[in-house]
């Protein structure tokens, strides 16, 4: 399936399914109105599209297992990452982590808009997810510190009926708890990434429909 990013950009100028989609995957919805916290962080991240064999797919990556300091650690995520100071705006923040992370260069990138943002209590982060367009080679050159690997999602897994999937998982915060996901291919998604790719699936599904 290829994705019309005109009409998508459209699409993502009017009222977003921000917090129904993200119940969907939330681990704890009831937290989906916590307000963050005073020292809550400001974060970014690119859902990059682009072309291979003819169909739209992005990247996604695994974050490093051996961070200790990383609450996130080990899980799937899209590239991106906190807000610096020199940062003009968020999404060049995205633009920067993306380039940074996974080596697809800024300038190579087209932001098409923005999706809901999404705050992350476990890292007190307020996650501002974008959504971009690139026509460069997906040939990725991974950050070495934070990624422990790149791979490529298509749209048509995103969109497939029965990827959502619930596991028994232990976290930094909980043991022995239910979690819903999306299983992507052979990769289970939860958690905030899969909070963002619900709201592109419901957006993409109401177009589709």
């Amino acid at each position: 399936m290829q994705i019309d990013t005109v009409h998508l950009g459209l699409r993502l100028l009017d009222p977003l399914p921000g917090f129904q989609a993200h119940a969907k995957l939330a681990p704890f919805p009831s937290r989906l109105k916590e307000l963050p916290a005073p020292d809550h962080k400001v974060a970014s991240v690119l859902l990059l599209l682009m072309q291979k064999n003819g169909k739209t797919v992005f990247p996604l990556i695994q974050r490093n297992l051996g961070s200790e300091k990383d609450p996130h650690k080990g899980q799937i995520a899209l590239p991106g990452g906190r807000r610096e100071l020199t940062d003009p705006n968020l999404a060049f923040t995205a633009l920067r982590e993306t380039q940074e992370e996974i080596g697809i260069p800024a300038q190579e990138i087209t932001i098409v808009g923005s999706l809901s943002p999404l705050y992350i209590p476990v890292s007190k982060n307020m996650v501002h997810p974008y959504v971009g367009w690139t026509s460069a080679d997906s040939i990725f050159k991974t950050q070495p510190e934070e990624i422990h690997e790149v791979f490529l999602c298509g749209i048509d897994q995103l969109l497939a009926p029965d990827i959502f999937q619930a596991r028994i998982i232990n976290t930094s915060y909980a043991k022995e708890l239910s979690v819903p996901g999306l299983l992507l291919g052979d990769r289970w998604v939860w958690g905030a990434t899969g909070m963002i790719l619900s709201e592109l699936r419901e957006l993409l599904t109401d177009q589709n429909g």
